[in-house]
């Protein structure tokens, strides 16, 4: 009983993290720069920050803010965070299965296997505050996607608020582990969470054998 209520705690303070690191992507300014469209030899520095998942907004020199969008800009940086193009797959939280034809990602991971993360707001209900002043309600969400290089095929890896993970999650995620018995085990032994699947993708590209280090065993 004390090992569940340790892991649950573990989770919902890294779901927490995750929350607050989106949230902060398209609260405020992050030194960065971006690639355009049409001249990928160019690199353009700035001040930036995600608007959605479908704008960049950069702030130059001069301290002018200008819009781009998905066809002004081929790649980004934002941070240590690196931002490509990707889309042709379903949102489900927040966005009613939704697909999305394009957006701005950022690329966790590459190798035989690219692990993405879409970062995205969905507009809620305004709330009342405890000094009675209306607050917006939007929420941040995130969402892991998984593609195999030289592919378009993009899965998304839907988890669990409270988990981290779930069966459509492991499900989703196994067949890109083919041919890595010792990481398809942690997956079905329920060791991997949106936590440390990083990690374990870092694992597949690298080639590395000792794998991710696990979180305790989960029991959804």
């Amino acid at each position: 009983m004390k090992k569940s209520l340790l892991l649950a705690a573990s989770l919902l303070l890294s779901f927490i993290s995750h929350i607050t690191q989106a949230q902060s992507l398209f609260n405020s300014f992050e030194p960065g720069s971006y690639i355009p469209a049409g001249n990928p030899t160019q690199r353009v520095e700035g001040s930036l920050k995600l608007r959605g998942c479908t704008e960049l907004l950069v702030k130059t020199g001069n301290g002018k803010t200008k819009k781009l969008g998905l066809d002004d800009v081929q790649s980004f940086r934002l941070g240590s965070q690196q931002f490509i193009k990707a889309g042709g797959f379903p949102v489900d939280k927040g966005l009613d299965g939704d697909t999305i034809d394009q957006a701005f990602v950022e690329q966790v991971d590459s190798g035989q296997v690219v692990l993405m993360r879409l970062h995205y707001i969905v507009a809620g209900p305004a709330m009342v505050g405890a000094t009675g002043v209306p607050t917006g309600g939007n929420r941040s969400y995130e969402l892991y996607l998984l593609r195999k290089a030289g592919e378009t095929t993009i899965t998304p890896l839907p988890a669990s608020s409270l988990t981290g993970s779930g069966k459509k999650f492991r499900e989703a995620l196994l067949p890109y582990l083919a041919g890595r018995s010792d990481l398809t085990k942690l997956v079905t032994d329920k060791l991997i969470t949106i936590e440390n699947l990083p990690k374990l993708i870092h694992a597949l590209n690298s080639g590395a054998t000792d794998g991710p280090v696990s979180s305790p065993t989960t029991t959804n």
